[in-house]
């Protein structure tokens, strides 16, 4: 048994480590909630129109995690969500559910998380102020040959178009006539005319009919309309005209005389009830009244003019090749007319000049190209007249990838190539003779401990054989890890050999080999140890060797249940 003065002790203690806990609770859920701060007021920089057909929302980073994007039509409050971004992966939002010749609203907010194992918190900061922009239907004009402009314009396919109309004139003010109709078209018109005269200005706009959701009421010129709130039907909608109510969900309207105090009709009946009224039997719509339209409203949407001028035809793009590190080169068919030509490469969502040539020559050497980048490329030409350049159609689009070293962008048709002069990779040599044959040694420079694994580091070099066709890169991705901030140590470093699979091609790397290990499961198979971030000749798989050698297309082994830290290669095996 305990005596009263223990008992007190142990009371007390177990009262101090629950208060301990409680506070460690709370101390980590209000730490949780701290670090949850509201975000900063959102700031929208520019709303406008692309001429793609959309309208582009900008907004500035004030350091929230997400902004989310609100739309309302001018005139009303009601906004919605259209749609998020992410600042650290985007610029700005696109909206393409716009209608032309309406205006809108927009803002923004932004929105912080935090995360915890049992649940995901939020929270929202204040809207940014309101910014407008009014939707205008745009057409763009392209010279597709001597005799040809092509007129084009992009709109919502939500938008129920009946029909379109283009229009042309010689005039930027007056004289348009019309050239062309479309009908029922949805998301976008174009149109070639072929009757233009080369060097000659004309000017073009379009004129949609577009069909509306909302049927033409305000032709019956009504004195009173109200929706029924105590019918069963809550989308029974009536009207008053001539002193007669007209129900409006059906092609041949009904009607009663005015009520003289309240009105009403019930549900499935077309006479009229209510306080001190003077019912009477249903009867024809009165001559004098016009009944519901059993057509859609159709208004009339007017574009922007634009001028355009017949030019060079398209040309075609034979290839674009590596003609050394950072150079390609570009080869097109001569279009006869062409005064010079423009590249352009697709990046940031368009199409950026990169070089203009101007003479009629058909191939280019473009300089400072990104090692491992890969872009579109399309060429233009363009003719002269009256000292205005008009340039033609894009030819069709190339990818243009500098892989003078091997890189990371590349595929595996494009290694098989760069190796083997195939498509398909080779499994083996067949005898050590002809793989001998196929490689050759070099030496790179490392960086090492001086004493120990520990201390000053100095310059080694090691020998290392490897297949010629990858020779090359390798002497580069060495010479970039001996260049690092890292200063990573290397002592030992191994390359072909002949056996099967990427060593006994000339194409796999293994780098200090004891303190990266093989393992498969539980099972050391290769090496002793693997402890990056300790053991400084381990390679962390996220360190600057591992990403030096992704950089140039070489992966490390990790397989999953097996792994090889030591391993890099060429097409990962």
């Amino acid at each position: 048994m305990y005596s009263k003065k223990m008992l007190v002790r142990l009371i007390v203690s177990w009262v101090l480590v629950l208060s301990f806990i409680v506070d460690g609770i709370a101390f980590n859920v209000s730490s949780a909630d701290a670090g949850l701060k509201k975000p900063k007021k959102a700031v929208i920089k520019s709303v406008k129109e692309n001429d793609e057909g959309e309208v582009l929302v900008t907004l500035k980073n004030t350091g929230a995690d997400q902004y989310v994007i609100y739309r309302s039509e001018v005139g009303s409050n009601d906004y919605s969500k259209i749609g998020y971004i992410n600042l650290d992966y985007e610029t700005s939002y696109v909206d393409d559910s716009c209608v032309p010749g309406k205006s809108y609203n927009y803002k923004a907010r932004g929105m912080n998380f935090s995360y915890t194992k049992k649940k995901t918190k939020s929270k929202m900061g204040n809207f940014s102020e309101e910014a407008q922009v009014k939707y205008e239907l745009r057409i763009n004009t392209t010279a597709v040959d001597e005799n040809t402009i092509q007129i084009s314009s992009n709109f919502s396919s939500s938008l129920s178009v009946n029909s379109c109309i283009l229009y042309r004139s010689d005039n930027e003010k007056s004289g348009f006539s019309a050239i062309a109709t479309k009908s029922s078209i949805s998301g976008g018109f174009s149109y070639k005319d072929n009757t233009a005269v080369l060097g000659k200005k004309y000017y073009y706009k379009i004129k949609l009919s577009v069909i509306s959701d909302e049927y033409a009421y305000e032709k019956w010129e009504l004195e009173k309309a109200y929706n029924d709130e105590d019918s069963d039907s809550s989308s029974t909608r009536y009207y008053v005209l001539n002193g007669r109510i007209y129900t409006t969900n059906s092609s041949t309207a009904t009607a009663t005389p005015r009520p003289t105090s309240a009105y009403r009709i019930a549900s499935g009946s077309s006479v009229a009830s209510g306080v001190a009224v003077t019912t009477a039997p249903a009867v024809t719509l009165a001559p004098t009244a016009t009944p519901k339209p059993t057509n859609p409203y159709v208004t009339e949407i007017e574009s922007n003019v634009k001028v355009g001028m017949s030019g060079p035809s398209k040309t075609k793009f034979k290839k674009i090749s590596v003609a050394k590190f950072k150079v390609l080169k570009f080869k097109w068919n001569k279009v006869n007319i062409a005064d010079g030509y423009e590249i352009y490469r697709y990046a940031n969502s368009e199409y950026e000049k990169v070089a203009t040539i101007s003479s009629n020559k058909t191939s280019y050497k473009l300089k400072n190209v990104e090692h491992g980048s890969s872009y579109n490329y399309v060429v233009a030409p363009y003719i002269m007249v009256n000292g205005e350049k008009i340039i033609g159609q894009f030819s069709k689009s190339k990818v243009g990838l500098m892989n003078y070293y091997s890189c990371e962008a590349e595929s595996y048709t494009d290694r098989a190539m760069r190796i083997f002069g195939k498509k398909k990779k080779k499994e083996s040599y067949g005898s050590a003779s002809n793989a001998a044959s196929h490689m050759t040694s070099f030496s790179i420079r490392v960086w090492d401990f001086a004493n120990g694994k520990s201390g000053r580091k100095v310059t080694r070099r090691l020998s290392l054989t490897m297949n010629k066709k990858i020779a090359p890169s390798v002497k580069r991705i060495f010479e970039e890890i001996y260049k690092g901030k890292e200063k990573f140590p290397i002592y030992s470093i191994g390359g072909y050999s002949y056996r099967w699979g990427e060593h006994g091609l000339g194409l796999a790397i293994d780098i200090n080999p004891n303190e990266n290990y093989e393992k498969t499961g539980k099972k050391i198979t290769c090496g002793t140890l693997y402890q990056p971030g300790k053991n400084p000749y381990s390679i962390p798989t996220d360190g600057e060797v591992a990403k030096i050698m992704n950089k140039y297309g070489f992966t490390q082994g990790l397989w999953g249940n097996k792994v090889d830290y030591m391993h890099f290669s060429y097409f990962g095996g």
